[in-house]
């Protein structure tokens, strides 16, 4: 099901990103949770079958839905929670339902928090995702992608080097994508580097896995590496701005980056790592000491 609050206007972050400077330092600081959500929610309720949330994740592009039965929130089921299962049974039973493998305990926010503290509140809790509550009911949903938007009218922004991921975990790309997904659980990432003859050749992420997954007819423990990745590869340059590489991820509406030098992986760059930086420089331009380190208590 979808909620019918869908709104045309253009959110302050959308503007901001239209016209960095033109927005004044104190609005930035006042932006709300409300200003940068997504009043679209894609919800399921907690008796649909799992592979129905799959293909509802899939189809959209998203990777986590409310799970809402008569108006009231009951909790998520992730991207995460969906492999968990497919790497235990390599496929997505039938008779699986949502309550079966979804979040019950959540955390939420509130429309009226500022998006420095949601941010603050979605690195301490390292999540990606925060439903928006009104009472039990669920009015939006904001992303580390909405909270990027909305940090990213703030100068002084490093380079990608300074904080991409180094450790980059690879496969081969002959690799079963069951072997695959069994090292992205164990390792606790989002994706894995494809390699062949010391060529980087594409990146795996959840959103392939579960697609694949979702093809009929086909076993998961004969399907390669290569036939499920996502290639050509997308990468940014050591030397790019963070800022750059932010925006080349929304262009291409992608989470992971490759960071490529003279035809070498030099790491990977995720939503996750931008976020943070995010944070860390909009904190020092403000001087919100004392939000860090209630965020670290």
């Amino acid at each position: 099901m979808v909620n019918d609050m869908e709104f045309n206007r253009k959110s302050d972050s959308e503007a901001a990103q239209d016209d960095p400077a033109g927005m004044s330092t104190a609005r930035q600081q006042d932006l709300c949770v409300r200003d940068v959500m997504n009043p679209r929610v894609i919800a399921v309720t907690s008796t649909e079958s799992l592979k129905a949330g799959a293909r509802l994740m899939s189809e959209n592009c998203i990777s986590c839905l409310p799970v809402v039965d008569n108006h009231v929130f009951k909790g998520l089921i992730t991207q995460e929670a969906i492999l968990t299962s497919l790497i235990r049974e390599h496929a997505i039973a039938d008779t699986l339902q949502v309550h079966d493998h979804m979040l019950p305990t959540v955390v939420t926010i509130s429309p009226e928090v500022s998006v420095l503290e949601a941010s603050m509140i979605a690195h301490r809790k390292q999540i990606k995702w925060l439903p928006v509550l009104t009472g039990q009911t669920v009015v939006g949903i904001i992303t580390q992608t909405d909270l990027v938007h909305a940090l990213m009218c703030f100068d002084s922004f490093p380079d990608v080097a300074s904080i991409m991921s180094r450790d980059t975990i690879s496969v081969h790309a002959a690799s079963s994508v069951v072997e695959a997904a069994n090292i992205m659980a164990e390792n606790r990432v989002s994706c894995v580097v494809a390699i062949q003859n010391g060529r980087v050749l594409g990146i795996l992420t959840e959103k392939d896995l579960l697609k694949v997954a979702l093809e009929p007819d086909k076993k998961l423990s004969d399907i390669c590496v290569v036939d499920a990745m996502s290639f050509p590869v997308i990468s940014a340059r050591p030397s790019d701005s963070m800022i750059s590489a932010s925006r080349l991820m929304d262009r291409m509406h992608i989470h992971h980056l490759a960071v490529l030098e003279d035809e070498q992986l030099r790491g990977i760059i995720t939503r996750t790592d931008v976020l943070k930086a995010f944070q860390q420089s909009l904190v020092q331009y403000t001087g919100l000491y004392d939000l860090v380190t209630l965020s670290q208590s």
